[in-house]
């Protein structure tokens, strides 16, 4: 991306949050935020298939709307 320097350039906030495993199933987790005890689904990708399991604690990074798996504990 090539701009001027007098252009303004968006920024996406990115969060970093603490979750809890509720349940885990082929595809997909249900997590509650550790802050807000907020429930969700997310996706589980390749690099998170077998490593979760309810009660685990998660970092789940928030940007743009979207939520992902950062680590696992």
């Amino acid at each position: 991306m090539i701009l001027p320097t007098t252009a303004d350039a968006d920024v996406p906030v990115i969060k970093k949050r603490k979750a809890q495993v509720v349940s885990v199933s082929e595809t997909s987790a249900q997590l509650m935020d550790s802050e807000t005890f907020e429930v969700y689904d997310i996706p589980i990708t390749e690099e998170f298939k077998g490593k979760l399991s309810a009660g685990k604690e998660v970092e789940v990074i928030e940007a743009m709307g979207r939520k992902a798996l950062a680590r696992v504990w």
